[in-house]
């Protein structure tokens, strides 16, 4: 038998680092078993014994047609049956009642060491008080059918005596097949079918176990997978609590900068309100200035008048002046407001300047570990689908091998069924019943095996 092609099963151990080299355990099939010695050996070994030689005879009782009817009474037809015998071993069909063209299609199995010149058919009335009458006999040569292989249908003629002549009257047919068996021969070959079976028994319980190593390693793999696939699942929920949070950061940055431009926005008012404090503040000083120049007009015209009036209106005139010098010094404080104005709005804009810049800066930055997050998943993504892919070329592999392994066990039950069928052909039948006569106590040849 030639070997059978050697396969390996392959298990993986995962290891904690997935940068880390994997490693791999290899579970080789188990050598086939062979017999200590082959079929031929055996056969040569014993040649010498093989010189027996049996002949076998398979044979179907068809039918009988047109049957004499020998029934005592003539009240009702015969009740035939038929008796094959072949050397001194004899076997008979059942019995049909009233039937002159009975049907038996029972099948009849004869082994005898001498392979025999005739076989004789003979079909009996069964009576129920009595003896059996007989309706007819015939012979069939047994020389074309060993001469040829294979089964052929043949049509024995019958006769009975009837006045002291033998007169034809009806036949049987019969489907026969013979063959010749060396016994010796078939039993070396059913011992050394025995030693394959027990060889094969063994493999396949070296395959069983190398199977099962298989399989406990790969549901270690899977359970280390499981282990890893747990592992990324937790590192995808960090990153993704990871992002939340960076989204929380921005949100409170929106809502600094939004407060920041409300508060930009509030002193630009305040600016505004400032520069029309002070073109107010202009406007009033020009009209001062207006007023001003017309009452020095007034004073220069009036001159003479204010020099007799002057020591009348000194008070007066001291009391003017001094509102004059206060509206001055006011317009002078606004002019003053106006500059701090200006200059706290150049502070605001290059604070809010410098506010946009690293609110940029930041959005960079969280970009960079947005796409960082991104890369590593496809990373982790990519090495479950290679987990995934081997995973299933070991479950392929470990199915081609169980259909080995059922084919194995198939091959098994046939030569199991061969070995069985094989018994069974040489185990000899034996006639369970005999023709037995109530007046003389004869009794009809019993189906023996010599």
């Amino acid at each position: 038998r030639p070997s059978p092609p050697r396969t390996s099963f392959y298990s993986r151990t995962m290891p904690n680092d997935l940068s880390s080299k994997h490693l791999f355990r290899s579970i080789s099939r188990p050598s086939p078993v062979l017999p200590d010695s082959t079929l031929d050996e055996d056969l040569m070994n014993s040649a010498d014994d093989a010189t027996l030689v049996l002949s076998m005879i398979n044979m179907v009782v068809v039918k009988a047609t047109d049957l004499p009817n020998v029934d005592a009474k003539f009240v009702d037809l015969s009740d035939p049956y038929c008796v094959v015998t072949v050397g001194e071993i004899s076997d008979r069909t059942g019995t049909v009642d009233d039937n002159l063209s009975p049907v038996w299609n029972e099948t009849m199995n004869f082994f005898v060491a001498k392979q025999p010149e005739t076989v004789k058919v003979a079909v009996w009335d069964a009576d129920e008080y009595g003896k059996d009458d007989l309706c007819g006999k015939g012979e069939l040569s047994m020389a074309p059918f060993f001469a040829q292989s294979g089964s052929r249908e043949v049509e024995v003629p019958l006769s009975r005596p009837k006045d002291g002549v033998l007169k034809r009257k009806g036949s049987v047919t019969i489907n026969i097949s013979c063959r010749t068996l060396r016994p010796v021969e078939t039993e070396i070959r059913l011992g050394h079918a025995r030693k394959q079976l027990a060889c094969l028994g063994r493999e396949k319980d070296a395959t069983v176990a190398a199977l099962d190593e298989s399989e406990e390693l790969r549901r270690e793999v899977l359970e280390e997978l499981s282990a890893r696939d747990r592992d990324v699942l937790e590192k995808a929920a960090e990153l993704e609590e990871a992002v939340a949070s960076h989204g929380r950061d921005l949100t409170l940055k929106e809502k600094a900068l939004l407060n920041l431009a409300q508060d930009v926005e509030a002193k630009v008012q305040e600016k505004e309100e400032a520069e029309v404090a002070r073109r107010e503040a202009e406007a009033q000083r020009e009209a001062a200035e207006t007023k001003l120049t017309d009452a020095e007009k007034k004073i220069l015209a009036s001159a003479d008048l204010l020099e007799e009036k002057e020591k009348i209106n000194a008070a007066a005139l001291t009391a003017k002046e001094k509102q004059v010098m206060s509206i001055a010094a006011q317009l002078e404080a606004k002019e003053q407001a106006s500059r701090a104005a200006e200059e706290r709005l150049t502070q605001v804009e290059a604070l809010k300047s410098e506010v946009e810049n690293e609110l940029t800066s930041k959005e960079k930055v969280i970009q960079n570990q947005a796409q960082q997050s991104e890369e590593r998943a496809k990373e982790t993504t990519e090495v479950l689908r290679r987990k995934d892919a081997e995973i299933l070329e070991q479950a392929a592999e470990v199915a081609r091998l169980q259909k080995e392994l059922q084919g194995v066990r198939e091959a098994q039950r046939i030569q199991e069924l061969r070995a069985a069928a094989a018994a069974t052909s040489v185990e000899t039948r034996v006639p369970e019943t005999g023709i037995e006569t109530e007046e003389k106590g004869k009794v009809c040849p019993s189906c023996t095996v010599m």
